[in-house]
């Protein structure tokens, strides 16, 4: 191979850009054709029958990219550590006055509860429930940041040598870009879908603050009552809520310097994290606080993200797809069990005594079954249907915890006529505002895919649609991180019309 040469291999279309710094003297462009079709289709020939000439047209135009337009996405960041901000300065200086507008509404009330002869099962003090060994090694902070660091060691190296081989070897087939909508800025390449995760570091740093204002709050709610107010809130829970937003910027960054179906994982655990702590930290808020939530949702994402990586062993044979749908389905039935039926979670099934076992909760275990069931049988009949494993988990993540918060927030208003606030039902659709958009956009409009050979993956590739910058990638990552920060603030808030009232008068559900 000559000094400077690169390679690529396509079917449909490719591209590449060439810095006049690398070739100053100019370059020479070949078109070569490989002896048979298992460089384009490795697992078999799709494209054996029919005319085999193909015309090749080969354009050079100038690359041009306006740089300035990467600061869209560190506004938007800023935008996130801003509404943070203004949480923490607001709910913090004014957390007195937010526990006392709640007294009135909560005498009322218990004076309608006392007429109508609610039903339910009330919460204990907390004393008398097993809390979390604050600092211990299972707190969520510790198990996420020794997640963090064994993910950030393995995906440096990983993607550090991928990178080395495309520059050494010249094959452009190592990392899977959108090469029609590619800024390389030095030896940083791909700009725009790196910097397109700050977003998610600012969603971070914002959520961050609003917890901490909220504890404020809940300990002025607390102050000098006879017994604890408010629903026992683990905010700590919240707090590495927080940190996996920030450190999904930085491993999807990362990720993305050269995305490839190895390096995969790095960027799909925290997103992973995030959908199903939610659901548990849901789950947990009229539960008490046990170290059960915190390590729950991290072994859960580890066990998927292990089934994931088994795939490049079995290669995605329709056996292996076969296994996913087998331990998917047993995962999905005794989290029905456990969460709606049971009224607990774990990672075996524990003995306790059941709370929601009624028809109501009878219903949606039923409704998360043939949820599951038909995401289980699309997968099973339809593989394909899925880009990567990656869609798969993150439906089955997004689909679970996005069924519980539905039934909490229906038991919540309906069952037990409480009065989410208006500040919560705020960012709650905004965040639903943006999550739709997120996932049509990262289902039907990804312009790459790593499942497949790098020259079929060039087909997907799109010019840029967003200020000539960014492409429909991008605009997940923005979509995502807004859906996620707004979806936390609006759980982070939820509850807050039970400020004053005593936690031995919330029901359980």
């Amino acid at each position: 191979m000559l000094a400077g040469a690169r390679y690529l291999t396509f079917t449909a279309c490719g591209s590449t850009i060439v810095h006049r710094d690398e070739l100053p003297d100019g370059f020479f462009v070949s078109t070569l054709v490989h002896e048979n079709d298992e460089a384009c289709y490795p697992d078999g020939d799709r494209n054996a029958t029919g005319d085999r000439r193909k015309l090749v047209r080969l354009l050079v135009t100038e690359h041009h990219a306006d740089f300035s337009y990467a600061a869209a996405p560190v506004l938007l960041a800023v935008a996130f550590v801003l509404i943070g901000g203004m949480s923490f300065l607001l709910r913090s200086r004014y957390a007195d006055w937010i526990v006392l507008s709640q007294l009135e509404a909560v005498k009322g009330a218990e004076a309608s509860d006392a007429a109508e002869g609610v039903a339910g099962e009330w919460m204990v003090h907390e004393e008398d429930r097993p809390a979390a060994t604050r600092g211990s090694l299972l707190s969520p902070a510790s198990v996420l940041f020794t997640c963090a660091l064994l993910i950030v060691a393995f995906g440096v190296n990983s993607v550090y040598m991928d990178l080395a081989s495309e520059r050494r070897s010249g094959n452009m087939d190592a990392c899977y870009r959108n090469d029609l909508c590619s800024h390389d800025v030095g030896d940083l390449p791909d700009l725009n879908h790196v910097i397109s995760n700050v977003p998610y570091v600012g969603a971070g740093v914002g959520f961050l603050l609003a917890v901490g204002a909220q504890r404020h709050v809940y300990a002025a709610a607390s102050s000098g009552a006879a017994s604890p107010r408010g629903v026992p809130h683990d905010f700590d829970l919240f707090a590495s809520l927080g940190a996996a937003l920030m450190l999904e910027g930085f491993t999807s960054g990362l990720y993305h310097v050269c995305p490839n179906s190895r390096n995969s994982d790095i960027d799909f655990f925290f997103i992973y994290y995030l959908y199903c702590a939610l659901g548990a930290k849901v789950f947990q808020t009229r539960r008490g606080v046990t170290n059960r939530f915190h390590y729950t949702p991290a072994l859960l994402v580890a066990a998927i993200t292990l089934l994931g990586s088994l795939q490049y062993l079995a290669g995605r044979s329709y056996a292996w797809w076969v296994v996913v749908v087998l331990v998917h389905m047993t995962g999905s039935t005794l989290w029905a069990v456990q969460m709606y039926l049971r009224g607990d979670v774990g990672c075996f099934l524990p003995v306790c005594r059941r709370t929601t076992a009624d028809q109501r909760t009878r219903r949606i275990a039923i409704v998360n079954l043939l949820m599951n069931l038909t995401l289980a049988i699309v997968g099973l009949v339809a593989p394909s249907a899925f880009s990567d494993f990656s869609m798969y988990a993150l439906l089955f993540f997004t689909l679970n915890s996005g069924l519980y918060i539905a039934y909490y927030f229906g038991m919540k208003k309906l069952r037990y006529r409480e009065s989410p606030s208006r500040l919560s039902v705020a960012f709650l659709l905004m965040g639903l505002a943006a999550v739709v958009p997120a996932l049509v956009v990262f289902v039907f409009y990804n312009p790459y895919n790593t499942e497949e050979s790098a020259a079929l993956s060039r087909t997907a590739n799109a010019h840029c649609v967003h200020f000539g910058f960014f492409d429909a990638h991008d605009v997940w990552h923005f979509l995502s991180a807004t859906a996620l920060f707004f979806l936390l603030m609006g759980i982070l808030t939820l509850d807050d019309d039970l400020l004053a009232t005593p936690r031995n008068k919330i029901p359980v559900f």
